[in-house]
């Protein structure tokens, strides 16, 4: 039996392959204004979802990697690295099941199931994200409000959920882009030292921007980094 939890993930370099086939829908490109909702480190309870804040950076840090389904790649004529081309195909807005874009993740055959390894599986929470979002009809939510309290900036409370939603698609211990691991403390504590976390997030001159393809994070976000650097980058 199929595991019913929602997800996108981490597309391999090999492509997208498809193992349940339903027609792919195509749906309006819905726009509108997110409502506020929780991000890391602010301890509310605020269920909202926006495309713009909760669901696309998932995509960017989990699919759109170079080889995978960036637009220079696009393997199997996917690209996941914005909300048009997100919805252009193999997604049923309003039915995440009759979705290609989720049937391959949740296929039972674990050769056709995505990702493939060595790229890492989505969280639970992530999936249940993009279940929801597509299962609310998949609509484009931008100008996404946060809650973010840069008084919070401990490893757990902050940069954890950070690197999670933003970094880990590229940056694991499997398969670690450009040699660069945040999917642990130990990695996370070494761009922190030697001064790469901080100019990457903030795209100071001499440094990769990032999150790679995505918006820049926002200014509280940063803050939570900055001050949890300044403080010795401690594993709390």
């Amino acid at each position: 039996m199929k595991v019913r939890f929602a997800v996108l993930v981490c597309l391999i370099a090999g492509g997208l392959v498809l193992g349940c086939k339903h027609p792919p829908g195509t749906p309006p490109p819905t726009s509108g204004t997110g409502t506020p909702g929780d991000t890391s480190g602010s301890g509310g309870n605020d269920t909202s979802l926006c495309f713009e804040r909760d669901v696309l950076p998932i995509f960017v840090s989990g699919c759109s990697r170079s080889g995978c389904h960036d637009a220079a790649s696009h393997q199997e004529g996917y690209v996941l690295t914005s909300y048009a081309t997100i919805v252009s195909r193999g997604l049923v807005a309003g039915n995440a099941n009759a979705s290609e874009l989720y049937e391959v993740l949740i296929e039972d055959r674990p050769e056709k199931r995505m990702p493939q390894p060595p790229n890492p599986p989505l969280s639970i929470e992530q999936i249940a994200i993009i279940k929801r979002w597509i299962d609310e009809g998949a609509k484009n939510g931008t100008n996404c409000g946060t809650k973010c309290n840069d008084s919070v900036y401990s490893y757990t409370a902050a940069i954890v959920p950070l690197t999670k939603t933003y970094c880990n698609g590229c940056h694991n211990s499997a398969s670690p882009s450009g040699g660069v691991i945040l999917d642990g403390y130990a990695g996370v504590k070494i761009v922190a030292d030697n001064g790469k976390l901080v100019g990457a997030v903030k795209r100071l001159a001499g440094y990769s921007p990032m999150p790679q393809g995505g918006n820049k994070l926002s200014d509280c976000n940063i803050s939570q980094i900055e001050k949890w650097v300044q403080a010795g980058a401690p594993n709390n």
